[in-house]
Formats: structure tokens, C-alpha cells, sequence
């Protein structure tokens, strides 16, 4: 089995990152019976609080209130993968997840960024690539998603040392270039400091995907879109530029445990299958 793993990044936030990552995902396993893995490299790990929410799980140290009494307490989490040296042994039941057949995550943490203070940085940022190459993971999943942080920090270098992909979802506003920049320049950072892991396995960007866009855009955001395309930046990079967009949805935001997948929204539900269509042929035509 072939495994991709893919990141989804950018240096800016609220840019949809985790919405869209969580909801290819769900709708790749859902829909497509593809085994997922999902691995929340974002402390702020809103990611896992959505899937705990959907699969009514719960992290140890949750205060409770009248939904999550019954939840199921766990302490399944990526600030085990850190109190591994990479020449320890490995416990993967206290580091992946098991949620559903063929889905499954590395929960994020809340205390991630005490972790990041408290931890060398040389074994954070090696420590998800080791646990991927001697846990066996690819060849595991079809396809392993990275929810990266909005910031450089030791968990983006992390994120991309394992990956092969990485996608950028794009809010369209008049700071979208400058996110985008930030991005690319802490890319090239990681793949320089870094060169040994992407000589044989050069990472590759899929592409720009706006993000939050309403079904009938209005002239202010059609033109917004239109600058960012045409800048002298991505036409410099080469940027590629996905032609189906994330619609915009406000229950992705007001509810956590709400997916597409499982809401009567088919409209929503096609334009995840739009943009995966795109997604799989980008990743073929690499």
C-alpha cells in the first residue's frame, strides 16, 4: 500500500487549516473507505477536540460538563511520542487512537507548548519521522494528514520531515500573500536545515486552496481572489492554484463535532468531492 502524507499548513491563522484537513479526511474514509490517519501537530489541537467530540472521547485532565460525563477518558497522546529518545522503544497504544475502521488520529495536546519548552528540539523535531519509520505507519494508512501549527516552531519542522505533500489553505484577504510567503520562506528554511531527509524524497506542494468561500461570492471577494492569483509571487513560484474552492459553512465553526459527511448538506458534501478529485490528481501527476 502506497501512503501519502500530507500537510496542511500556513503561517497565518484562521485560514479554515483544521476544517478543511479534518473534512478530506473524514470524507476520503467515510465515502471512499480509505484508511486515515490524522496526526493534531497544532497546540491549540482543535482537530482532536472535534473528532473527541464526534466520537465522545475525552483527554484525562478534561474538566467535565453535562455532555462529556460519559465520555471515554483517555490518555492516548502526542506528548507520549515526546518522552521517547528515538532509541526507546516506542508504545504506539499510547500514541494513536483508534476511532473508527480505518480512522484513526494522534490527539494533540493542550500542554503542547509547555512540551516544546521543556524538550530538546533536536528529538521533537525528529521524533513523529522516527515513529513513521519504525512503527511501520506507511504502509499502514493510504493517507496520513498533518495539522500543523500556524507558527514555526520545532512541531512544523516535525510535520514536514515525514512528509511528502503539503497543502496551504488560503482565507482570501488582503494579508493572504504575505501568509503565503511566510509559508514558503519556513518551508525552505526546514528543507535546508534539513537537506538529508528530502535528498531522496523532495517534498512537494500541491498547491494553494482558498478556503471559507460562500456559495454565491460577492464582487469584493471574487476580486480579492483574482489579486492573489495574479501575483507577482505565485506567478513566480509557480504556484499552483486549485481550481475548486472550500465552501464556506458556519456550523464548521460553531459546532465541533459537525461534518459534512454526516449533514443533509449534499452541496457541501460534492464540493469535498470536487476538491479530493483535484487533490488525488495532484498527488498522481507528482
Amino acid at each position: 500500500m502506497v501512503t501519502n502524507i500530507i500537510s496542511f499548513i500556513n503561517m497565518k491563522g484562521g485560514v479554515g487549516k483544521t476544517t478543511l484537513c479534518k473534512e478530506i479526511g473524514y470524507y476520503m474514509n467515510k465515502i471512499r473507505g480509505k484508511t486515515i490517519l490524522f496526526i493534531d501537530l497544532d497546540p491549540q489541537a482543535n482537530l482532536t477536540q472535534s473528532f473527541f467530540r464526534k466520537y465522545k472521547y475525552k483527554h484525562k485532565n478534561q474538566i467535565d460538563d453535562e455532555k462529556t460525563k460519559k465520555y471515554t477518558q483517555t490518555e492516548v497522546s502526542i506528548e507520549s511520542l515526546f518522552k521517547y529518545s528515538k532509541i526507546e522503544e516506542v508504545d504506539i497504544d499510547e500514541i494513536i487512537l483508534s476511532l473508527d475502521d480505518g480512522l484513526d488520529i494522534i490527539p494533540g495536546s493542550l500542554n503542547a507548548i509547555f512540551t516544546e519548552r521543556t524538550t530538546k528540539d533536536s528529538i521533537l523535531e525528529k521524533s513523529l519521522y522516527n515513529l513513521i519509520k519504525n512503527s511501520s505507519l506507511r504502509g499502514k494508512y493510504e493517507y496520513i494528514f498533518i495539522d500543523c501549527p500556524p507558527t514555526y516552531s520545532a512541531y512544523t519542522v516535525a510535520a514536514l520531515l515525514p512528509s511528502d505533500f503539503y497543502i496551504t489553505p488560503v482565507k482570501p484577504d488582503s494579508y493572504s500573500i504575505l501568509g503565503i510567503q511566510m509559508m514558503k520562506k519556513v518551508v525552505a528554511d526546514i528543507e535546508r536545515a534539513n537537506d538529508l531527509y528530502f535528498v531522496a524524497k523532495p517534498l512537494k506542494h500541491l498547491g494553494v486552496i482558498f478556503t471559507s468561500i460562500p456559495k454565491n461570492p460577492e464582487i469584493g471577494e471574487i476580486q480579492t481572489i483574482s489579486k492573489i492569483k495574479e501575483s507577482q509571487f505565485l506567478k513566480e513560484k509557480n504556484m499552483y492554484i486549485f481550481s475548486s474552492n472550500f465552501m464556506k459553512k458556519n456550523d464548521y465553526f460553531k459546532n465541533l463535532s459537525y461534518f459534512a459527511v454526516d449533514s443533509n448538506s449534499e452541496l457541501l458534501k460534492e464540493n469535498l468531492s470536487i476538491i479530493i478529485d483535484e487533490l488525488e490528481e495532484r498527488i498522481a501527476n507528482e
